[in-house]
């Protein structure tokens, strides 16, 4: 059974959306705070051992402030191939930009983690009733997008446990907050046609802190075509990029931003009070094998971000892999925004090839 939004999404751009040819199974991991999760169960059991599965723990994207486990940009290969390959995927929900904050994120990754390593519990009780169980040994951590920072934060943070033992970054956002790109204003919005933007209601969100707490907005067709999500929230990526103010929200630090960018980048680092350093989640030599995923044409997330996180793994002395997508723009789009890049199933191909070594 196909998504609902499938047709309507790929007619208007033909993203790689999720043909959801398997479906998921919803818990939720956070009770108090309504958060969930959806389980994928593997189709195959090539990579099984001693009766326990490899798990695949996906964060989705949207600027970190819009997005859900189950919105139309799931890549459809990591609901297919991957199960078909033996992985146990999990998408997650996580508590959003505005009014909640980094802080609030890394917290649900802690939680996260802790509930899938958990026993008796409703998604426990689940697989033993199907004789399948998680090898905690054999956890990968992925983020799409702006679901990089909890990926990051999962691979970097040593008492999120049980630790990953690979990290998967398709072009993700947060590996270099202090560059100029992040510091000051930028002009998305031709680089995004296909979703709307209206920037009084990003001014109303912003007056009004986000409202109330929100873990799940999911993308959608809305009237007139375009794409974008009930609450409005998408229109956020588009207004702190344009105001140059994105590291303000994320630090939570009114003015920083500016104060960073009128420094040399040489600079900026020694800036920050050690308050805040946390929150960029540093790397160290503990940060797993990392594969890494960019378009050398994305105007939403610099593919420059990217290269600074290669070279900072390499220096920790970290296995790190790349594969940069000639001419791709976010989301491994064409340069017309009419469909995937040329050469998307090799990337997927190469990518499935390296998660397949990680736990094999």
């Amino acid at each position: 059974m196909d998504h609902p939004l499938t047709s309507n999404l790929t007619n208007l751009h033909a993203i790689d959306m999720v043909a959801a040819s398997s479906q998921p199974k919803t818990f939720t991991y956070d009770t108090s705070l309504d958060l969930k999760l959806d389980v994928y169960l593997p189709t195959s059991r090539q990579f099984t051992k001693s009766g326990k599965v490899p798990v695949f723990i996906h964060f989705h994207g949207g600027g970190m402030v819009t997005g859900s486990r189950n919105d139309p940009f799931f890549p459809e290969w990591m609901n297919t191939i991957l199960p078909a390959k033996g992985f146990l995927v999990v998408s997650a929900d996580y508590r959003l930009l505005l009014p909640s904050t980094p802080a609030d994120m890394i917290t649900d990754v802690h939680t996260l983690f802790s509930y899938l390593s958990a026993s008796s519990t409703p998604l426990d009780t689940w697989l033993s009733s199907l004789d399948i169980a998680l090898d905690v040994s054999r956890f990968v951590v992925s983020g799409q997008s702006g679901g990089n920072y909890p990926a990051r934060a999962a691979a970097t943070i040593p008492t999120v446990t049980p630790r990953p033992i690979a990290w998967f970054n398709l072009f993700g956002q947060g590996s270099d907050w202090l560059s100029d790109f992040w510091l000051s204003p930028q002009n998305v919005l031709p680089y995004t046609p296909f979703f709307e933007y209206d920037h009084t209601r990003a001014e109303t969100l912003v007056e009004q802190g986000g409202e109330k707490v929100v873990s799940d907005s999911p993308y959608s067709t809305l009237q007139g075509g375009k794409v974008g999500d009930s609450t409005g929230r998408n229109n956020l990526y588009v207004y702190f990029a344009q105001t140059g103010l994105y590291v303000d929200f994320l630090l939570s630090s009114p003015g920083i931003a500016s104060k960073l960018g009128a420094a040399p980048y040489t600079e900026r680092l020694s800036l920050l009070p050690p308050s805040l350093l946390p929150l960029l989640l540093p790397l160290t030599a503990s940060t797993p094998p990392t594969y890494v995923i960019h378009g050398t044409s994305d105007h939403m997330v610099p593919v420059t971000d990217s290269y600074k996180l290669k070279d900072d793994l390499e220096k920790e002395g970290v296995e790190v892999r790349v594969d940069w997508v000639e001419g791709a723009e976010h989301g491994l789009l064409a340069d017309d925004f009419g469909g995937m890049v040329e050469g998307f199933d090799g990337v997927v191909g190469r990518a499935v090839n390296w998660l397949e070594e990680r736990v094999n």
